[in-house]
């Protein structure tokens, strides 16, 4: 935030010039740029907000593609198939993708690709799931 207060403030080249005389920072005027337009945007929604105009840290853009069903939705599949582990129950990924698209059904039955909408639940999705969640592929009869 820093950087991209006196950048906002003193221009891009001129604080490019000054944060490497000063503490030896070598950095692009692309990023330099990405980081002004953050650091003017988030001024402006606290303007709006009517809140103190200070900006300490910049927040960084979410990274990688977007869940596929969503956060709130991933987060319940999760939370099962982390309760159906804990209760020593065989998970899989037909169980996964079992548990997934019921939660989806009581959620909005027209998500799923086969009611008209774009979710399509398939092996390759329930396994960067199970991924994410740190689980690794393992016969179902073995323990942890």
């Amino acid at each position: 935030a820093k950087v991209a207060k006196y950048a906002a403030e003193n221009g891009v080249s001129s604080s490019l010039r000054h944060f490497k005389s000063v503490q030896e920072l070598d950095l692009k005027e692309s990023t330099v740029h990405g980081w002004v337009t953050t650091y003017q945007k988030r001024l402006d929604s606290l303007r709006k907000e009517g809140k103190p105009v200070m900006v300490s840290v910049l927040s960084e853009k979410p990274r990688g593609r977007p869940l596929l069903i969503g956060s709130e939705l991933e987060d319940q599949v999760k939370s099962f198939v982390g309760e159906l582990r804990s209760s020593r129950a065989v998970v899989n990924s037909a169980i996964v993708r079992a548990a997934a698209r019921g939660i989806l059904l009581a959620k909005d039955a027209n998500l799923l690709e086969e009611n008209g909408g774009g979710i399509n639940l398939t092996k390759d999705w329930v396994n960067q799931l199970l991924a994410r969640m740190g689980y690794i592929k393992r016969k179902a009869t073995t323990k942890t």
